[in-house]
């Protein structure tokens, strides 16, 4: 709870949860107790919508939208889907190849669910979160706030800016390749 900390903290959180139990985390992928039924239809998946708790954290919605134009038809995209029941959710995730997301919940349910990712992040601390198959994009421009760690935004461009449409393009293309 401790912010100095929590940023100089140099575990994951897999690793905290373990160490809580008398245990080591040995690289397990987390398990969720609900079992989707969905078909994997979807190329990738747009999670875009963030908790109220941390707005700031959102990749901007242009950038979405430009980054659905920049793949054009070459991908089945499918934007989030599930907003009304944890299980609808689950099975949107699982009906993706690859997630993009900027949140974390979405992060969570496609680890545990082994689907690519390509997470966003920004004023919220990267280091403590472990994705086995897939990268974290940081912003391009360096800031000397990050990670900042606050729930709004002093700047007069926040800092998700600073990751392109293009970088992530870059990062779906290497994932739907493999």
């Amino acid at each position: 709870m401790n912010e100095k900390e929590k940023l100089s903290n140099k575990k994951y959180w897999e690793d905290f949860l373990f160490e809580m139990v008398g245990s080591k985390w040995k690289g397990e992928i987390p398990i969720i107790g609900y079992k989707p039924s969905s078909k994997e239809v979807f190329d990738i998946g747009f999670n875009f919508n963030v908790g109220d708790k941390w707005p700031v954290k959102a990749w901007p919605l242009e950038y979405w939208k430009e980054l659905e134009k920049l793949i054009g038809s070459k991908y089945a995209i499918s934007w989030q889907q599930g907003l009304k029941s944890i299980e609808e959710y689950i099975e949107w995730i699982n009906s993706c190849r690859l997630i993009v997301t900027n949140d974390s919940l979405g992060l969570h349910i496609a680890h545990a669910l082994d689907k690519r990712i390509i997470a966003l992040f920004g004023p919220t601390l990267s280091t403590e979160v472990y994705v086995k198959n897939g990268v974290k994009l940081l912003p391009e421009k360096e800031y000397d706030c990050l990670p900042c760690m606050s729930t709004s935004c002093v700047r007069d461009r926040p800092c998700m800016y600073e990751i392109s449409p293009a970088t992530v393009l870059k990062n779906v293309e290497k994932f739907l390749s493999e």
